[in-house]
């Protein structure tokens, strides 16, 4: 059982690896070599640590506000797991009728997600149907027509 001290210091330490790792990520977009890298790190601390690891998490935000006034940009992280949406004519009906359905109030959730995970529950074979690009020509087409119907009712 750990307690909340021990909880907060793990915090602390993973933020402070977080910061590292950002100021290892600004010297090397910046090409700063070693020796300019721990003189600015030196700079930046009262105990005059040539070393990011030893530095305090203010000492290393402060190195970071250095760090961008020099040219550094923090880039966002990329998304992982996202692939575009299908963009063939029927994906599009079938995108279109489904928000349409949520338009009415027949259907709670317009996400994509929603939609494959409805696409999933109307075939036998869910395997292999994670987005409504690796639907087949005849599920899409029968896709449509379900949807179709659900809209009429």
């Amino acid at each position: 059982m750990t307690t909340d001290l021990q909880q907060r210091t793990a915090i602390q330490i993973a933020h402070c690896k977080k910061l590292v790792q950002k100021v290892k990520i600004a010297q090397k977009q910046l090409g700063l070599d070693d020796d300019t890298y721990r003189d600015l790190l030196q700079s930046e601390n009262k105990a005059g640590h040539r070393s990011a690891a030893l530095l305090k998490s203010w000492e290393l935000e402060n190195v970071l506000k250095r760090l961008g006034k020099l040219g550094f940009k923090v880039k966002p992280p990329k998304q992982s797991g996202t692939r575009p949406q299908a963009d063939d004519h029927q994906c599009k009906m079938i995108r279109g009728l489904w928000l349409e359905l949520h338009e009415l109030g027949k259907v709670r959730d317009p996400s994509e997600r929603a939609l494959v995970n409805y696409a999933k529950g109307q075939f036998k074979t869910t395997e292999g149907i994670e987005a409504l690009q690796w639907l087949n020509g005849y599920q899409k087409q029968r896709l449509i027509e379900q949807l179709k119907k659900w809209l009429a009712r």
